[in-house]
């Protein structure tokens, strides 16, 4: 009876360690008295599986599911914890987020894994029982948080396809990982040595989701707005894209975050020295100085005095040690331009309203269009979009976000659609070929790399910010010194030349999509005319470090630049002849 008592003691023991090694998250919008009540739907869990394992067993045998007997157990294990978190992530209904539902998957795994424990240690007597005990814990508070993390992302979701994508990896992930796990533990020989290898992956994996799910916004939040996660994503792609453009510009991100951030306190390197001295020690003087179990083999002798404090040390140096901020200020993606064409959906009565705008990424489900003046959410638009030679049929979307308000730092609209035709899926089909076999090119520095550039850095994506202007704006003068050029989104600029005896004279008006004030800032010269709206305007406007970008990296803008060039010594030669004759 003592013997028991001390083993279950044993069992238990690793609980309260790797409680405090994640405490860091636990305490994120939780109170203990929460903490306390998942760790209990643990051990009710616990005690389900214990008391189902044999019928469930049964029951896969009779269905011919002939499963080795770990993987088996896995399975039946992973399926009942997977049916309780999804019955407690559905349970919450107010202020809603992934890293709760993680958290309480986490704790539930804690609570799991301390009956199990206090179970084995009374019905189980082998010598690898030590070995379960220290290294079981991690694994299943690691694999049901994993599973809490994408059946919260399930819920997050919209579109039906998502939703069973996620599901599908909260319970198949886990599955195999702990399936693996108890393979590599009861095989003997060589085999538990892997252990160390799947518990540092999951580590990994699970710092990767938590730092992700810190980020991500609130199911209530979304809700109000009519979005789901996969809307939330496309807009965060939004700077990822404007990042790349910068970056191909030469120019830095001040912004940027590192990928990993180790900061630990005092505690938790003191923790990590004596995890490390333990393993060194061990290694050192096992089996001369410290005595073995009786039956403790070789490798389970390895694995539990050198392996398994080291683990324990390298959890302590993982937790936190990705930056949460690196999501939102790091991440880069090239962009591939698509040209765009909306046709709003107005009443009979009137005309309607067409909107020439590009977008950097199209999915199945929505994309994020650089627009330049706000519409109204709810708004149906019919598009095309054209990428290179091929383009898509018309189809229809729905304005779910416009961003264009004051602290709105990337303006545009994002667009869910609704009715797409087969022939969208032909072009989406193409489009994704398109851009990864551009994108392999592109980064492997291939022969023709450097004309795909072209396909990023173009006038419309190298603009800072838009701004309106009202009719009759004077916008710059001529024999003004500028450092800003301008691009034409919507109305009509007038390029006026003032000559000698003070007469004004239009040398040209600038159209939507047209681009003015580039002279001056070729050659740092003064402006040569000025510029005045002709009607009310949406102006895009960019510094001078983005025209040499748009000059060294778009052969087809220099080429227009040229032609401009050509076409205004023209006119400015046409006006001068005409004076000479007035003046004749």
């Amino acid at each position: 009876m003592t013997s028991i008592i001390l083993t279950a003691l044993a069992g238990l023991a690793p609980i309260p360690v790797i409680y405090l090694f994640y405490y860091r998250y636990f305490r994120l919008e939780r109170s203990f008295l929460v903490h306390l009540e998942y760790f209990t739907y643990g051990v009710l869990l616990a005690c389900l599986v214990f008391f189902m394992n044999p019928s469930l067993d049964a029951l896969l045998r009779a269905r011919g599911l002939s499963l080795p007997p770990s993987l088996r157990a896995a399975v039946i294990e992973k399926l009942l914890a997977f049916a309780v978190i999804l019955a407690l992530v559905y349970r919450e209904r107010r202020s809603f987020t992934v890293i709760n539902a993680f958290i309480s998957s986490m704790l539930l795994g804690l609570g799991f894994a301390a009956l199990e424990n206090i179970l084995y240690a009374v019905t189980i007597h082998t010598s690898v029982l030590l070995v379960r005990f220290m290294s079981s814990v991690p694994l299943h508070i690691l694999t049901c948080g994993f599973m809490g993390y994408f059946i919260a992302s399930m819920r997050m979701h919209r579109r039906y396809l998502n939703k069973i994508l996620c599901l599908l990896t909260a319970l198949a992930v886990p599955a195999l990982f702990h399936g693996a796990y108890d393979m590599a533990l009861y095989r003997g020989g060589a085999a538990p040595y892997a252990v160390p290898v799947i518990l540092v992956v999951l580590i990994m994996a699970m710092e990767f989701l938590m730092s992700r799910s810190l980020v991500m916004p609130g199911l209530e939040g979304l809700r109000e707005k009519g979005l789901g996660i996969e809307d939330w994503r496309t807009v965060m792609m939004e700077p990822q894209f404007e990042r790349w453009i910068l970056r191909s510009m030469g120019t830095k991100n001040r912004e940027i975050v590192p990928f990993f951030a180790l900061h630990l306190s005092v505690v938790r390197w003191l923790i990590v020295a004596a995890a490390a001295l333990l393993a060194v020690f061990s290694s050192l003087f096992q089996g001369r100085i410290l005595p073995l179990p009786a039956g403790l083999s070789a490798a389970e002798a390895t694995m539990l005095f050198i392996l398994l404090p080291a683990i324990y040390g390298f959890n302590v140096l993982a937790v936190g040690i990705i930056n949460p901020g690196y999501f939102e200020n790091s991440i880069i993606r090239i962009p591939i331009i698509i040209d765009t064409v909306f046709t709003l959906e107005v009443d009979a009565s009137r005309e309607d309203d067409v909107i020439d705008t590009v977008t950097y990424h199209v999915t199945g489900a929505n994309a994020y269009f650089k627009t330049h003046r706000p519409l109204t959410p709810g708004t149906g638009v019919n598009c095309i979009l054209y990428c290179s030679r091929f383009s898509s049929p018309v189809f229809r979307g729905t304005v779910a976000l416009d961003s264009h308000g004051g602290d709105d730092r990337f303006k545009g609209t994002l667009l869910q659609f609704t009715r797409r035709p087969f022939g969208f899926w032909v072009f989406l089909a193409r489009y994704r070929l398109y851009r990864l076999v551009r994108g392999i090119i592109f980064n492997l520095h291939l022969p023709g790399s450097r004309v795909i550039r072209e396909l990023f850095v173009r006038p419309v994506s190298v603009m800072q910010h838009s701004e309106s202007y009202p009719a009759g704006r004077v916008i710059f003068r001529q024999g003004d010194r500028g450092s800003k050029f301008y691009l034409v989104q919507d109305g009509r600029v007038d390029i006026v030349k003032s000559l000698a005896g003070g007469k004004r004279v239009v040398m040209t008006t600038c159209g939507r999509g047209e681009i003015f004030g580039e002279m001056a800032l070729m050659g740092d010269q003064p402006r040569l005319a000025t510029a005045v709206c002709k009607t009310d305007c949406v102006l895009a406007v960019a510094e001078a470090d983005n025209l040499e970008a748009l000059i060294g990296n778009n052969p087809l803008f220099v080429q227009k630049l040229i032609r401009r060039l050509a076409n205004q010594f023209q006119e400015s030669e046409a006006v001068m002849f005409r004076s000479i004759r007035q003046l004749a």
